[in-house]
């Protein structure tokens, strides 16, 4: 497995560029999300480093060659504004760059860091593959990502247009209900400071074992594995 994010230059777009395709490949989004003051906050991602002419050029040039497509809109609070959506070509384009295996895609919802008191909540894996799924949920659980106090796993599975711009397939469902804590409280400098040593061993070992991507970057370390779907 590799540890680096990896791409196979055949697209000949500078890194940038291929930073807002990850991004319009998994969730899409508007221009103006985009943007380097909304970019990080958005997309959970360090900001392309594009100005916001080059980056409305660059998005005009995707449209130009078929690769995005969008629909102009506004809102009484918002200025004018325009999506950004891959097309079957600009997704054929993203792939052959990253060489995404979609069986080993995963995500995740139902964090429980609500409040300072215990809270039960609804935890949620979604994947195409139920193999990864459970793994995903057993590293996780393993490493203490999720939580050990787990309640009744529940199993589902259903045909879904889950990634927008491909064609619905099976996706399935782990769930459970758990209870966690909040993280400490700021003021207690030694908490935090455990708190963040605890968090970093955690993910040290879930990257050791990882089988699945969650997010473009994470695609590469994967490569070399066996595909499963």
């Amino acid at each position: 497995m590799t540890t680096t994010n990896q791409r196979t230059g055949v697209s000949g777009l500078i890194d940038a560029e291929l930073e807002l395709l990850d991004n319009a490949a998994m969730r899409g989004g508007t221009r103006a999300s985009f943007r380097t003051e909304f970019f990080k906050y958005h997309y959970n991602r360090p900001c392309h480093g594009l100005d916001d002419a080059t980056l409305y050029a660059t998005l005009d040039r995707f449209e130009s060659l078929g690769w995005t497509t969008g629909r102009n809109w506004s809102t009484h609070w918002s200025k004018t504004d325009r999506t950004v959506e891959l097309t079957d070509k600009g997704g054929e384009l993203w792939e052959a760059e990253r060489l995404p295996d979609w069986g080993r895609y995963v995500t995740d919802s139902g964090g429980g860091w609500i409040c300072s008191m215990p809270t039960r909540h609804r935890v949620k894996i979604y994947g195409f593959s139920q193999r990864i799924v459970r793994e995903f949920f057993d590293i996780g659980r393993s490493c203490g990502f999720f939580d050990l106090d787990v309640g009744p796993l529940r199993l589902a599975v259903a045909t879904r247009p889950w990634i927008y711009w491909k064609p619905p397939r099976a996706v399935h469902l782990l769930s459970w209900w758990s209870e966690s804590l909040a993280p400490p409280d700021g003021q207690d400098l030694a908490a935090v400071i455990a708190f963040g040593k605890r968090w970093q061993s955690m993910w040290e070992q879930l990257e050791s074992m990882r089988t699945w991507w969650r997010f473009p970057h994470e695609i590469g370390k994967l490569w070399g594995l066996p595909r499963v779907g």
